[in-house]
């Protein structure tokens, strides 16, 4: 009788360490599955985000280029003293203005977009807020007839050619850093490479010299 008894209370354990053990595996495979639900939704979070992102992205560059069409600017200037500026995609003049005694043959933008420098027949350059065209500031560049200008990526250097010399000048408060000797005439064109370290220069003598910045 008693091995009877011992044999069914171990049949009922069994019983029940096996129920246990079914529920508990049960709860696992619900767990697993919850968690492999919460991590594919973190997936779709995710996808939705990125693209959600790369939306406004391309919206943005959407604007900028309709900004860019509907406002693309050009200036322009003249030997009666005027400096212009004009929406180039319709052609009508946004604001003018006169530069005293000084007839304007060089123009340059300033690579944030907010300044445009005016070289002189009398060897100054003005800067001018591209707004209204409004005088901000002067510089004299001592180089006679201003024939052609350049100005540093970074926009702290500006090349200045004229019918005296060719200088190059810090923009902020004019000072000369270098003066480029070596043409035989005057320099007619001058341009900056795209890092800032070098500046060429083309001359009427025909030749076309590179300078290294070494100034600062």
């Amino acid at each position: 009788f008693v091995f009877v008894v011992v044999e069914v209370v171990v049949i009922v354990l069994v019983i029940v360490l096996v129920y246990l053990l079914l529920w508990l595996l049960f709860f696992l495979f619900v767990l697993l599955f919850l968690c492999f639900l919460f991590f594919l939704l973190f997936l779709l979070l995710l996808f939705f985000l990125l693209v959600l992102f790369f939306l406004l992205l391309l919206f943005f560059l959407f604007l900028l280029l309709l900004l860019f069409l509907l406002f693309l600017l050009l200036i322009s200037s003249s030997v009666d003293k005027t400096v212009k500026l004009w929406n180039a995609k319709t052609y009508q003049e946004i604001a003018s203005t006169e530069l005293e005694g000084n007839a304007v043959n060089a123009l340059l933008w300033h690579p944030e977009g907010r300044k445009i420098f005016a070289g002189t027949v009398s060897g100054k350059i003005v800067a001018l807020d591209v707004n209204n065209l409004a005088k901000i500031s002067e510089i004299n560049s001592n180089c006679g007839n201003i024939l052609s200008m350049a100005l540093s990526p970074d926009g702290q250097y500006l090349a200045v050619s004229g019918t005296k010399k060719a200088s190059l000048l810090s923009i902020t408060d004019g000072k000369q850093w270098m003066e480029l000797n070596g043409h035989n005439g005057s320099i007619n064109a001058l341009a900056f490479s795209l890092n800032g370290k070098f500046l060429v220069s083309g001359g009427q003598d025909g030749a076309i010299k590179m300078w290294y910045r070494d100034w600062e």
